[in-house]
């Protein structure tokens, strides 16, 4: 049989039999790889299910389907968490419209999301018959502004308490992260009023002492919630500072009155502990910044970002002047030698290194103390025009040999050089804050939340 015959019978054999018997399938019909490059067109045919966010929300593209035209003039519906799109991740750190980018075989389309500012509704009742309630909505996060005290024929107002038995006076500088309801409290305006003060008796609080006003002869209303302090027990109110003597709260206020509350000291913290405090919590009061363009004072200072690992995802932006410093105010109820100083910083714009010559650090003296270079390389630091423009927080050890006085302490952060930024209306370079980290041994470190309690001179 000659060659030509042969391959006569091999072609007409192959037509037979079944197609994978004679060649690979990618022969014969076009590979997954084949399509991506032939996609033609693509477009959304569904949104996600879940197009309105609130900020912080994780973006979820769950829901939404895209179509995919071939050269062929096929289509297919791509679901968008399918592996083979390449779906942009919107940030959802700020309010207002995001555009959304699907990738597929060269090929784009978008899709928008909205993202707002989650609101809750504090609701202030007046608390007497035939008054209205005042409802106000509060971004989450934030506080609510305390109203004009208001007015009751016959009576006097006597503040806003968030339950009905009006045992716990509303704190202004709480956060707001549900709906609430406030109660008005009211006095016989006609009657003797006396002022009954808790005292918290320790350092650090925010709120350091709770008034209560109490008509004469009627009895004081113990707190509904015992005071806290870490590392200690609380034991009971006191009549005077000396913590002698028990109040008997059965007892009729006849006169301004104070109670001191007594704590006894346990042993939950024997060993090393870390204490932090937050930079979004320090006194804001004065301070003005620089950014990209233009000026940002106080609360403006406080960055939200929760992609960036700093603790509470919120941290200090705007030091970019220079002269600029924060202070940071903490009590140590024991003398400490070698705790260790820890800074956790961030960076944007540009590449940096921070020196005690352009960045000063001041603890308990009025000497900087010297460290080891504060390095953001470039490979760190994402551009302004990133999507989260600003670096991965991280903790920078000062010093491991800071001694703790019994008392008051304090941290003084302050911008020391004038390396201004082209371009921008930045006049300095300075780290992003977002917090101060002192470990120490048996030791117990509060906060200084009022911001003006005394400290040592600066």
């Amino acid at each position: 049989m000659n060659k030509k015959v042969l391959s006569l019978l091999t072609v007409s054999f192959c037509l037979l039999m079944p197609l994978t018997s004679c060649g690979s399938t990618s022969d014969m019909i076009s590979t997954s790889e084949d399509a991506v490059q032939n996609v033609y067109k693509l477009a959304m045919k569904t949104n996600p299910t879940k197009i309105d966010y609130y900020i912080g929300d994780s973006f979820d593209p769950a829901g939404g389907v895209v179509t995919a035209t071939y050269t062929d003039k096929t289509t297919e519906d791509i679901q968008l968490t399918d592996s083979r799109l390449e779906v942009s991740e919107p940030s959802t750190e700020t309010e207002g419209k995001k555009n959304v980018t699907v990738k597929y075989g060269g090929k784009r389309t978008t899709f928008s999301i909205n993202v707002s500012a989650q609101t809750f509704t504090v609701t202030f009742n007046y608390n007497y018959e035939g008054s209205s309630n005042t409802d106000v909505s509060v971004k989450k996060g934030e506080t609510v502004s305390k109203p004009t005290d208001p007015l009751r024929t016959g009576f006097t107002f006597n503040g806003w308490y968030s339950d009905t038995a009006l045992t716990t006076t509303y704190d202004f500088t709480s956060a707001v992260n549900s709906d609430l309801t406030l109660y008005a409290s009211w006095l016989d305006a006609s009657k003797t009023t006396y002022n009954f003060i808790f005292d918290y008796n320790y350092y650090g609080l925010k709120t350091s002492k709770v008034t209560q006003k109490v008509e004469k002869g009627s009895l004081a209303t113990r707190l509904a919630t015992d005071p806290t302090r870490k590392g200690y027990d609380f034991i009971n109110w006191y009549t005077t500072s000396t913590l002698t003597t028990v109040y008997d709260f059965s007892s009729p206020v006849t006169a301004n009155t104070t109670v001191y509350a007594k704590w006894n000291r346990n042993s939950t913290l024997a060993g090393e502990q870390t204490y932090t405090f937050e930079a979004e919590d320090v006194s804001l009061k004065g301070k003005t910044g620089k950014g990209l363009s233009g000026t940002v004072t106080e609360k403006g200072m406080i960055i939200t970002n929760s992609k960036v690992a700093a603790s509470n995802d919120k941290f200090i932006g705007y030091m970019y002047k220079t002269g600029l410093s924060l202070e940071f105010d903490f009590y140590s109820d024991v003398a400490v030698d070698n705790a260790k100083l820890s800074l956790r910083l961030g960076q944007e714009v540009e590449a940096y290194t921070f020196t005690p010559s352009n960045f000063q650090i001041k603890a308990n003296s009025a000497t900087a103390l010297t460290y080891s270079d504060i390095v953001f390389s470039a490979s760190e630091v994402p551009s302004q025009t990133a999507e989260v423009p600003y670096s991965q927080f991280k903790d920078f050890t000062i010093t491991e040999t800071l001694s703790l006085k019994k008392g008051n302490n304090y941290v003084i952060l302050t911008v020391s050089n004038s390396d201004s930024i082209t371009g921008t209306t930045m006049e300095a370079h300075a780290p992003l804050i977002d917090a101060v980290k002192v470990t120490c041994t048996d030791a117990v470190l509060d906060w200084d939340g009022n911001y003006d309690l005394p400290a040592d001179n600066y």
